[in-house]
């Protein structure tokens, strides 16, 4: 048995699973509920973010199916001399490992930063006691539209890699 590979595939398996099913549940469930809640999703939102850490969780399950991912691609590769690579599933992994990849650069460089101010004004606005101003709300909405679209982004991509991911052994 090679115990290397059957961690990797936990890990792999188990932190994609995670991934995954965030990416949907926020993209396609959590932010339209929130962004239709008003204010109220604001709190719940700033709360999943700053208190749960929720991007940081999803960015870790994220990391960890990739790492775990390319080991598995790599350990093939090695016990296969390299010719698995040109094999119809080594080149099928390698698109869904491609479309992983994009969700996460998406998700670190879209989501996170987009989470982390909408955290920031949020918290601001509850400080000084009033509501928000016409501007504040402006930049709100802003932001919202642009982590919904990101969410959307990311989902799709880890979609692809999903289905990708599925089939390839069967290629």
């Amino acid at each position: 048995m090679d115990w290397t590979m059957l961690v990797l595939r936990v890990i792999h398996v188990v932190a994609g699973v995670f991934w995954g099913g965030s990416a949907f549940f926020a993209a396609y469930l959590l932010l339209p509920a929130a962004r239709a809640a008003g204010p109220a999703g604001g709190l719940v939102m700033r709360r999943l973010a700053s208190v749960q850490k929720f991007p940081a969780v999803v960015v870790t399950a994220a990391a960890l199916t990739i790492l775990a991912g390319g080991g598995m691609y790599w350990r093939n590769t090695s016990l296969s001399g390299g010719t698995w690579v040109s094999s119809r599933p080594a080149m099928a992994y390698g698109v869904g490992a491609l479309f992983a990849v994009i969700a996460f650069i998406t998700a670190v460089t879209r989501m996170v930063p987009t989470v982390r101010k909408l955290v920031q004004l949020g918290a601001a606005i509850e400080a000084s006691g009033v509501p928000a101003t016409e501007e504040e709300a402006s930049t709100i909405a802003a932001l919202q539209a642009r982590m919904w679209s990101a969410s959307r982004m990311v989902a799709a991509n880890v979609a692809i890699t999903t289905i990708t991911m599925a089939v390839a052994r069967y290629l």
